[in-house]
């Protein structure tokens, strides 16, 4: 990959005009080499939260104090900008058995010092003591950390249609002509992002949990999000719920947590769903899946106390019992509405950080005046 990356940027500045930086995901860390041999900045955009970029930073030295990343209730110890955290919110994909990733980790930490900036999808008064620390640490080697997002509202800014979904499959808008038709803060959305996958046994327990509330719910059932694409369940599901809720393959995100009949998001978690919902006012359920989405639920649950989260059994499984009482507790519970109320202070913070003058948008206009000036 180095190499056909050194080719396109040298065919580039031949052809065009000269390469003045490399943009790259902070995993593809060999960037680095290709931007020192050109003799130009990279930039580190990084599309999680802060808290994620703080755990990651901090991980060669968690490892070399003996720390072992397996999920139980231990602290594994205090990650500067966080605090105390648990081994079991440690992200999923540093907690496998082979540790492969954890050495991954060790290996792209150094590249993060030598980048010239760091560009994050988040925004500062979400994450302070994360985002203060981080910009203070980098800044002693030269390189800049800047909290940009929510960067989905920077689009929202400038578009004259509003918010724009980044389409990976064909999205069903009739959807929104059945949002219409409910109560204000009725209907519960449900969507597991575009690769999660879930048992037949555990899409039962959900199905009966969704039944025994009542409410509404508008459910993105991708056909590949059962396990064996069991055809049969699907069609008996969506029969028998066909008066309370609607199912659709994939919806447009943006435009359904903007409705006004939306009351709370189920979500497995991944940043962009837990930012989308921060900046609509909208309460989540936690149902974290893989990557670093349980990070993300610890940070909704726990720090932020905008959402809530449901608990697994010996087998892994979530009982109907406990999904039901949390779907109650959330969308008609006192708890629920003290939900409502932080996370709506939360979004005008979303959104007055991408308006001009505010802490994102001014943070991305002075990098992009500096990059201009090279």
């Amino acid at each position: 990959m180095i190499p056909a990356l050194e080719h396109l940027v040298s065919k580039l500045s031949l052809e065009i005009s000269p390469v003045r930086c490399i943009i790259s995901d902070y995993f593809f860390f060999w960037t680095q080499d290709v931007a020192d041999k050109f003799g130009i900045p990279r930039i580190v955009l990084w599309p999680g939260s802060t808290a994620w970029t703080t755990i990651e930073y901090h991980i060669p030295e968690l490892i070399a104090g003996g720390h072992k990343l397996v999920a139980d209730e231990s602290v594994v110890g205090i990650i500067k900008g966080l605090g105390p955290l648990h081994q079991a919110d440690v992200p999923l994909y540093l907690q496998a058995d082979d540790h492969l990733w954890a050495e991954y980790s060790v290996q792209r930490v150094p590249y993060i010092r030598k980048a010239s900036c760091v560009l994050v999808n988040s925004f500062y008064d979400l994450e302070p003591e994360a985002s203060d620390f981080m910009a203070a640490e980098l800044r002693k080697g030269g390189t800049e950390f800047l909290s940009v997002g929510p960067m989905f509202l920077l689009d929202e800014q400038t578009s004259e249609i509003g918010p724009t979904n980044v389409v990976l499959r064909n999205e069903d808008g009739e959807c929104l002509r059945w949002l219409d038709k409910q109560e204000k803060a009725s209907v519960l959305y449900i969507s597991f992002g575009s690769i999660a996958v879930v048992t037949v046994e555990q899409f039962e327990e959900l199905a009966v949990g969704l039944e025994a509330i009542g409410k509404p719910f508008l459910w993105v059932l991708r056909p590949e999000l059962l396990i064996g694409n069991p055809v049969e369940k699907y069609k008996e599901f969506c029969e028998r719920t066909s008066k309370q809720g609607f199912t659709v393959s994939w919806a447009p995100q943006l435009r359904v947590l903007k409705h006004p009949s939306i009351a709370a998001h189920l979500s497995h978690c991944g940043w962009n769903s837990v930012l989308e919902s921060i900046s609509n006012g909208v309460p989540l359920m936690c149902w974290p899946w893989g990557a670093e989405q349980n990070t993300n639920a610890k940070l909704v649950i726990h720090d932020w106390k905008i959402g809530a989260g449901f608990a697994r059994g010996a087998n892994g499984l979530i009982g109907r019992g406990d999904i039901e009482k949390t779907l109650r507790e959330v969308m008609d519970g006192e708890r629920g509405k003290q939900m409502k109320d932080t996370v709506e202070v939360l979004k005008c913070k979303a959104r007055k950080a991408v308006e001009s003058g505010g802490r994102s948008a001014a943070s991305l206009d002075d990098f992009l005046k500096g990059l201009s000036s090279q």
